[in-house]
């Protein structure tokens, strides 16, 4: 959270802004915590430093009197409201949510999550043999005459993580038009592999694509994009941009790929925490890839095991 030192905050007038006064002690937060932390605890909660403060709760092992986890509803409780918060310093507080509606929000969302963690199985008692399988060679697979190959990939270790992402342009032919690697700092797997689509977008756009085609080995990013979610979903900024690049006026096409024909994406994000943050084009491929980009183009395929009812993938 990047929030500076000399920043006043609009809720609460000539006072300093900073992460423990926007997510405890301002007014809004204050009355919101005020209501839900036990009498017996307040003191404690609302005299601590940011640090023990965070650790204390999120590591607390407490049940709420609904049966819910205190961690869980602490972080999503800190989530929105400084997600309200922005909404009011950047839209105006007649766009922020009243005390009331957060707090109702919050409790909606602790719900959802403490209600899908806790919910039983919904495989059948006799379960079903697992799908067929069959042996299938997977490889890098060309786009048609006249469009362009976009393969993106990203990576985290850790889950949040340091992340970074890759993506490489190609022709049918299989030739190097243009690539990117991006150290993103900090993220989950799935943010990495939507920030690689979107940066690939952007280089397929400045490369002058009128056609393309995306594949990514992350099934997730691709549901993720075609499927709508609630306008206070993580990712929501970053999806609706990514939909607003595909929407204009050029043809993509974005399929799931196996991770053998997305050999090249793979090296790139994987070695993409060597530069410093930030994205980087790369007019050329490094070193590391021109033996995978020649096995592509020379049709080198590997043997997977993939369910039979799978798309092709690209």
């Amino acid at each position: 959270m990047g929030v500076a030192k000399n920043d006043s905050n609009a809720a609460c007038i000539g006072q300093p802004e900073t992460v423990l006064h926007a997510l405890r002690d301002c007014s809004p937060a204050s009355f919101f915590w005020s209501r839900r932390v036990p009498p017996s605890r307040q003191h404690s909660f609302f005299s601590s430093n940011l640090r023990d403060w965070l650790r204390e709760n999120i590591l607390s092992k407490d049940s709420m009197a609904t049966g819910m986890d205190w961690s869980a509803f602490f972080c999503t409780a800190c989530w929105l409201i400084w997600k309200n918060r922005s909404t009011a310093c950047f839209e105006g507080m007649g766009a922020a949510l009243s005390p009331h509606s957060l707090e109702h929000a919050i409790m909606a969302k602790t719900k959802l999550w403490h209600d899908a963690w806790n919910a039983p199985s919904r495989l059948p008692s006799n379960r079903q043999a697992p799908a067929d399988r069959v042996l299938a060679q997977v490889g890098w697979t060309p786009p048609p005459e006249g469009w362009l190959s976009l393969h993106v990939d990203g990576a985290s270790s850790g889950n949040p993580g340091p992340a970074g992402a890759g993506g490489v342009l190609r022709d049918s032919s299989g030739r190097w038009v243009a690539g990117f690697v991006a150290n993103l700092g900090a993220a989950t797997a799935a943010l990495s592999e939507l920030w690689a689509i979107s940066y690939g977008l952007d280089i397929a756009r400045k490369a002058g694509c009128s056609f393309l085609q995306v594949a990514s080995d992350s099934q997730l990013a691709i549901q993720l994009i075609s499927t709508r979610q609630d306008p206070i979903h993580p990712y929501a900024t970053l999806l609706t941009a990514i939909r607003r690049k595909i929407g204009s006026d050029w043809v993509v096409r974005i399929a799931h790929t196996y991770r053998e024909g997305n050999r090249v994406a793979d090296w790139l994000s994987k070695h993409s925490l060597v530069y410093p943050y930030g994205m980087h084009e790369l007019a050329d491929p490094p070193n590391g890839v021109t033996s995978i980009l020649r096995d592509d183009m020379l049709g080198t395929t590997f043997e997977r095991r993939i369910i039979t009812s799978s798309t092709p993938p690209l």
